[in-house]
C-alpha cells in the first residue's frame, strides 16, 4: 500500500468519525451540556471558528438513556429545537426525545421491518422531515442487516419506506441545506459478501427515485459524505473497501478513497482527491473543528 494511499485512507477515516458517525458503546447515549455565548450567537456562520475554548472547561457528559435502546451509531437533531433529538439503535429502532433526554419513545415499532439503524438526518429547512437509513456499518461479527431508507414528514409520527432495499448498511445521510428533497445516502453494502448495490446514492425528489452517483466495485461501499459548509454545491465523500467473515476482517482495499463531488452540474463532477485537495479538506474540516475532549462525567 503506497504512502499516499494510506494518507488518503487516514483522512477518509477522519471524515468517518468526525462528521456524524459516532459510535456509542454503552446502553444509551451521552449528551453534552450546552453553554451560551450571546456574542458569538449573533455572528454569522463564517466566524464559526472564532470561539472561546474555555467554555468547554465547564461542560460535562451525562448519560440520558434510554436503558433499553442498545448501542447507537446515529444521532440527529435540529438547530431550532434545542430539546428534540433522535437516535437510532443498532438493534432497537429509532427513538425520540422532546425534553432533552428526560424521556424517550421508540417511534419506529410496528412500522420498520428492520431494527438496525445506521443513519438519521433531519432536514435543515424543515425539522418535520426526517430520513433514516437502516443497517449497521460498524462492521462487527454480529451486526444486523438493514432493508433500505425510511422517511417521515411529520417528525416521526408516520413513516414511509422510500427505497434502496439492497443497500444492507447505510452509514451516513446528508440532506441539502436548502432543499429537503435532495438527499445523499452512503450505502456500504453487504459486509459479508459482494453486492453491486453499494456506493453513494442521490435523490432529488425526496426518495421517490435514487441515482447511484459514485461507485467503485461490488466490494467497495460509500461510508461518509459531507457538504462543504461554505458551498453546498461541493461535497466530500469517502469510499471504503472492506468485508467481514466469521474469523477475520479486511479493511482498506484498493477501492477506498476520498472524493470531491461538485453537485451543481447536471450529473455532478466527481474526482478523487490528490495532495492539494487533501490539504483543502484538512483546512476546511479538521483544523477548524478540533476541540478539547472533556473527560469528566457529571452525576
Amino acid at each position: 500500500m503506497s504512502i499516499m494511499f494510506r494518507f488518503i485512507l487516514q483522512i477518509g477515516l477522519v471524515i468517518f468519525f468526525l462528521s456524524g458517525y459516532s459510535s456509542f458503546s454503552g446502553f444509551g447515549i451521552f449528551l453534552h451540556a450546552q453553554t451560551t455565548n450571546k456574542q458569538s450567537s449573533s455572528k454569522s456562520n463564517t466566524s464559526l471558528t472564532n470561539f472561546d475554548t474555555s467554555y468547554y472547561n465547564v461542560m460535562r457528559w451525562r448519560c440520558v438513556g434510554p436503558w433499553r435502546g442498545g448501542r447507537s451509531l446515529a444521532v440527529a437533531g435540529h438547530t431550532n429545537q434545542a430539546n428534540t433529538y433522535y437516535f437510532g439503535a443498532t438493534g432497537g429502532g429509532v427513538w425520540k426525545t422532546t425534553d432533552g433526554g428526560e424521556t424517550w419513545n421508540c417511534i419506529s415499532d410496528t412500522v420498520f421491518t428492520a431494527s438496525s439503524i445506521g443513519a438519521i438526518a433531519v432536514a435543515p429547512t424543515n425539522p418535520n422531515t426526517i430520513y433514516v437509513g437502516t443497517g449497521e456499518a460498524e462492521i462487527r461479527g454480529n451486526i444486523s442487516y438493514g432493508d433500505g431508507m425510511y422517511k417521515s414528514n411529520d417528525a416521526g409520527k408516520t413513516w414511509q419506506k422510500i427505497g434502496l432495499p439492497k443497500s444492507y448498511a447505510i452509514s451516513t445521510l446528508a440532506v441539502h441545506p436548502n432543499d429537503e428533497n435532495t438527499v445523499f445516502a452512503c450505502a456500504l453494502g453487504n459486509v459479508f459478501s459482494p453486492n453491486p448495490e453499494r456506493g453513494l446514492y442521490k435523490t432529488k425528489d425526496g426518495g421517490k427515485t435514487w441515482e447511484l452517483v459514485l461507485a467503485k466495485n461490488d466490494s467497495t461501499g460509500a461510508v461518509n459524505v459531507i457538504f462543504d459548509p461554505g458551498n453546498p454545491n461541493i461535497m466530500y465523500a469517502c469510499l471504503w473497501q472492506a468485508y467481514r467473515n466469521a474469523y477475520s476482517m479486511s479493511s482498506g482495499g484498493q477501492g477506498s478513497g476520498l472524493y470531491k463531488v461538485r453537485t451543481a452540474a447536471k450529473h455532478g463532477k466527481i474526482f478523487q482527491l490528490g495532495r492539494v485537495y487533501l490539504r483543502e479538506f484538512w483546512v476546511k474540516f479538521v483544523l477548524p473543528y478540533r476541540q478539547p475532549i472533556p473527560t469528566a462525567f457529571g452525576p
